[in-house]
């Protein structure tokens, strides 16, 4: 008995000192090293100015214009989100112009009606590379956080299901039912 005593006694100090230890070599919460995002920190003055929708890219290839090609990229087969934009500015808000592509029943389910000109405005920041809108409609704000890819004179953000039924309103039994809006593309106009 003396003996297993003697032998973990010196294994149980041995095993303090090196916890000891490893709690003393731990940083100090301002010291710990931040967490790095792809992208990250993207600065706002990076975004100012005005930005042209330029791809509004489907999961689904789909031939709007009936000219016997279908394409993810809906501007290639629809002018209905054209005059669709975002502009920053240095003030920290922002405004924008969107559009909708509404299958309405009892119309031929390859013909739609485009609803453009709606109108947003609101505020706006980054965080890393999340782009933070905060949009004031009927006086509530809604706020909205996209985490955005910036390349250049580009940024690409995802889109939710709920955000794709925004954009193309389907009844149903439609050329569009089985597509879903996945990525928005924006390119700065200079």
């Amino acid at each position: 008995m003396k003996l297993n005593e003697t032998f973990i006694f010196p294994v149980f100090i041995l095993f303090i000192s090196l916890l000891i230890s490893c709690n003393r070599t731990k940083l100090p919460v301002e010291e710990e090293i931040p967490v790095q995002y792809s992208d990250a920190n993207i600065q706002p003055k990076r975004l100012y100015g005005n930005w042209q929708l330029s791809v509004m890219l489907a999961d689904t290839p789909v031939d709007l214009n009936a000219d016997g090609e279908a394409n993810t990229n809906l501007l290639l087969e629809t002018d209905c989100f054209d005059d669709m934009r975002i502009e920053f500015f240095e003030n920290a808000t922002f405004f924008t112009e969107n559009a909708q592509m509404s299958f309405s029943p009892g119309i031929s389910s390859n013909q739609f009606e485009c609803l453009s000109n709606r109108q947003d405005d609101g505020f706006w920041e980054i965080i890393r590379d999340d782009l933070i809108l905060s949009v004031i409609i009927e006086n509530v704000i809604y706020q909205e956080t996209k985490r955005i890819r910036l390349t250049g004179n580009r940024f690409t953000f995802d889109v939710t299901e709920e955000e794709s039924d925004m954009y193309v309103n389907d009844p149903g039994n439609t050329l569009v039912s089985d597509i879903q809006i996945i990525e928005l593309e924006y390119s700065r106009e200079d």
